[in-house]
């Protein structure tokens, strides 16, 4: 996340300074785009394992007094 951290912190120095655009070179654009692609993919990976574990899981809790009158 090293090439996403650098575009956030280059928009907030742009910005500081009240410019209007933020320019990047190409080597650090693809970059970036390789981690959003990553992490996306992460995502979706994620949310896969999280459709295929049970909707309803039953948590059944037994409380009784024990020895209390």
């Amino acid at each position: 996340m090293i090439n996403l951290q650098k575009f956030i912190d280059k928009v907030q120095g742009t910005e500081a300074r009240g410019l209007k655009d933020v320019s990047i070179p190409l080597t650090e654009a693809k970059a970036m785009q390789a981690e959003l692609t990553r992490i996306l993919l992460e995502l979706q990976t994620y949310r896969e394992q999280i459709a295929q574990q049970p909707k309803d899981e039953i948590i059944q809790v037994s409380i009784n007094g024990g020895t209390f009158k």
